[in-house]
């Protein structure tokens, strides 16, 4: 065959050397003929000749989209989007680029994603998280094509993203703590199923996050639990006071409940307080109250 072609040339009064795919056309050697010659998809698509035609011809989609054709017009030649991601099975970054194409010729995100386009194929250039989301992939299926600032943007909840916490129950500060930076409350985290001493580790400091007790405490967690939580500090370990616990809002009752002595109460509240959390008038006189301030609280002469 090519001494066949040799003696077209010769006929056509060109040579090998000097020959073009534009100038063979138009002569009329067939894309055939020209495929067999060595011309190569990118040289015969300057030549005019559509990604239709090669495919015809014989050429992969692969030598299509080497060749320069997009996407879309592997697309019109006839290759389904499923052909086109497994003749470009050669990283995300190249199906990325090919789903930006077919979005921008018109195919949707559930129609890519039913093609088998991956999260991080349609998440690398066409789509956000939140179309994504949209369109049914899972968080397990986005967490390694986003950001988690840009999960929580899409609406996935705190317990959602925590299912993806490769340490949870064993080291989750690290990740607990990149959650409450993001703005995620404390009732939340705690609903995410991360405990106490995680979301008052020293390392959210230094992230430059602090729940107050206030927050905790709207959380759902009790007196008794962050009685019981420390507080790691520079120069020591701290253990939250009853006054603190008071400025939180917490009665004298719930603090009673969670331990805490008359004696490290009784600066803090009212003797009429006091007296709803439980003690008793001989308690609140031995430990120094008088008579009249009992008398006060609304406890009767024995």
């Amino acid at each position: 065959s090519a001494g066949i072609f040799a003696d077209k040339l010769a006929q056509a009064g060109f040579t090998a050397a000097e020959a073009t795919a534009s100038e063979l056309k138009e002569a009329g050697f067939s894309l055939s003929e020209l495929k067999e010659a060595g011309f190569t998809a990118a040289e015969l698509r300057e030549a005019g000749v559509t990604a239709a035609e090669l495919k015809e011809t014989g050429f992969t989609a692969f030598e299509l989209r080497d060749g320069g054709f997009t996407a879309f017009e592997l697309m019109e030649a006839g290759v389904t989007p499923a052909e086109l991601r497994e003749y470009l099975g050669r990283g995300s970054t190249e199906l990325g680029r090919a789903a930006f194409e077919l979005r921008e010729a018109g195919f949707t995100v559930a129609e890519l994603k039913e093609t088998g386009f991956t999260a991080p194929e349609l998440g690398y250039l066409a789509f956000s998280a939140a179309e994504l989301k949209e369109a049914g992939f899972s968080v397990f299926e986005l967490v390694d094509a986003f950001s988690v600032s840009k999960l929580k943007e899409a609406g996935f909840t705190a317990t959602e993203l925590a299912s993806t916490d490769p340490l949870k129950g064993k080291n989750s500060r690290r990740f607990v703590a990149n959650l409450a930076k993001l703005g995620f409350t404390a009732a939340e985290l705690k609903e995410a199923g991360y405990s106490l001493s995680e979301l008052m580790d020293r390392r959210m400091d230094m992230m430059e996050v602090d729940f107050s007790l206030s927050e905790l405490k709207e959380a759902g967690f009790s007196a008794s639990e962050l009685r019981e939580v420390h507080r790691v500090t520079t120069a020591d370990i701290l253990y939250f006071t009853a006054s603190e616990l008071k400025e939180a809002g917490f009665s004298a009752s719930e603090l009673g409940e969670a331990g805490f002595s008359l004696f490290a109460l009784m600066d803090w509240f009212s003797v009429s307080e006091l007296k709803e959390a439980g003690f008793t008038a001989t308690e609140l006189a031995s430990a120094g109250i008088f008579a009249d301030k009992l008398a006060q609280a609304g406890f009767t002469a024995a």
